[in-house]
């Protein structure tokens, strides 16, 4: 039944990262991701998976953090709102303060954009302050980001390649996509995105 899911989310994030899903390096790297992923959503269609959400609920002091380490949607089903409404049900159950993924992808900001406080929304707000700038040194440090800049929140070589077959995706957001030209995604750049969830 697991290795069952696995080649599943393995199917969508091939479809996704505009991969090809036997490449053994990217379907092991996934894999890693789903297997070790503390929260998984699966979103299916009848029988097919069409969405998976990997996310992490921790506290980093007192501050209550959602991750989102891992979402992705099949190509054929982006931009319909799917993600946002599962993010949506899962800030409704786990109630963070604060938001915060890894990425090469500017529709992700777009996506916290929808539940973060826009002054509160780092990098877009400057470099973070206050609990936003704890939970980023712990980031930071529980993921091996020694070379994150602190103000941009841009980490050079992170993946340590593209991560999407055909280039960066771009948002619809002018501004995200400002916020993402900082990055090579060739070099395997991203972007640490925090913000502090509004209630």
């Amino acid at each position: 039944m697991q290795l069952a899911l696995v080649n599943q989310t393995i199917e969508v994030a091939a479809s996704g990262f505009e991969q090809d899903p036997s490449n053994e390096a990217f379907s092991d790297d996934v894999k890693k991701h789903i297997l070790e992923a503390t929260e998984l959503y699966l979103v299916y269609e009848e029988t097919e998976c069409i969405a998976f959400a990997a996310i992490a609920n921790f506290t980093v002091e007192t501050t209550k953090v959602l991750y989102l380490g891992g979402l992705m949607v099949k190509r054929s089903r982006q931009r319909n709102g799917l993600m946002r409404d599962l993010i949506r049900h899962e800030i409704s159950q786990s109630k963070p303060e604060i938001l915060a993924a890894r990425t090469q992808n500017p529709c992700i900001l777009d996506l916290m954009k929808e539940f973060c406080i826009n002054e509160e929304l780092y990098p877009l707000a400057g470099p973070p302050q206050g609990e936003s700038r704890i939970v980023f040194e712990y980031l930071a440090k529980s993921m091996g980001m020694g070379n994150m800049d602190q103000e941009s929140l841009v980490g050079r070589g992170t993946y340590g390649k593209r991560l999407y077959g055909n280039g960066t995706p771009l948002s619809r957001n002018s501004e995200s996509n400002r916020v993402f030209r900082q990055i090579d995604p060739n070099k395997g750049d991203s972007i640490l995105l925090i913000g502090r969830v509004a209630l």
